[in-house]
């Protein structure tokens, strides 16, 4: 018998449940498809294909493959860190063509 908690079980303590202002009631078709993939090397690899109809009978199924920070988004509402990333450049002029108009140089370069 398996005795690792699940991702819901650990997120459990901290659900909260939106009131109906904060998410409204929204009646979905059935047949809406519901597609969760993750991003491989090489692209990206669908984990679990499903339906809006489904989604209660497939429950246990989507949170075995549901990565934990869309979890912790939809149960409780907290949404992930993402890691700033600072890239440096400079910006040179385009040469000029014969006869146009030579832009001065930047700063810094």
């Amino acid at each position: 018998m398996n005795t690792t908690p699940t991702p819901l079980q650990l997120l459990q303590a901290n659900v909260s449940i939106p009131t109906s202002s904060e998410a409204p009631h929204l009646a979905l078709p059935q047949n809406i498809v519901i597609h969760v993939s993750e991003e491989t090397p090489f692209g990206w690899t669908a984990v679990y294909r499903g339906t809006v109809g489904a989604t209660g009978l497939d429950a246990q199924a989507l949170e075995e493959t549901m990565p934990m920070w869309l979890l912790e988004y939809l149960l409780t509402n907290k949404v992930p860190n993402v890691p700033i990333t600072k890239v440096g450049f400079v910006l040179l002029p385009y040469p000029a063509r014969k006869g146009a108009e030579q832009l001065p140089d930047l700063l810094n370069t």
